[in-house]
């Protein structure tokens, strides 16, 4: 049996735990971000699905917002430097970067992302660079492609 759930345990009582999320039945937790500014918020995909979801620790179980912008599953996701941005890819070759700065709980964002580019197959691959904030690597077939943000 699958839990499906985004947890929280306190390392000083094991035995205590707090559910943060949920994922809809019949799936699966395939990735989860924790953002590099604000220590509340992880980002998180479930397998086979095409949105994305922020929940907020201080406020378990409820969804802070979710992104519904791809038109396939999502692969990666991950947190701008500055953790206003996060960007996710996927089978449908799009890497989206939605802007989560100002957003408020239970708010659903716009379907349509920041910046928004097409590699023309699968991205399976991203990661973006700390030390250069405005570029972005992302991994598709056999290539990898910097993308500048």
């Amino acid at each position: 049996m699958l839990d499906r759930t985004l947890r929280c345990f306190d390392l000083r009582r094991k035995e205590r735990t707090v559910v943060l999320y949920e994922v809809p039945e019949g799936q699966t937790l395939l990735r989860v971000a924790w953002s590099h500014v604000e220590p509340t918020m992880i980002a998180l995909v479930a397998q086979n699905s095409a949105s994305v979801v922020i929940v907020d620790t201080r406020k378990p179980t409820i969804p802070h917002s979710e992104f519904h912008g791809h038109t396939a599953c999502v692969n990666e996701i991950t947190w701008s430097p500055s953790s206003t941005h996060l960007c996710s890819v996927g089978d449908d070759g799009a890497a989206m970067i939605w802007d989560v700065s100002g957003q408020t709980q239970r708010e659903q964002l716009e379907t349509v992302p920041a910046l928004q580019y097409n590699a023309g197959s699968a991205i399976n691959g991203l990661s973006w660079s700390t030390i250069c904030p405005q570029w972005l690597a992302i991994t598709f077939g056999k290539k990898m492609q910097l993308l500048r943000v």
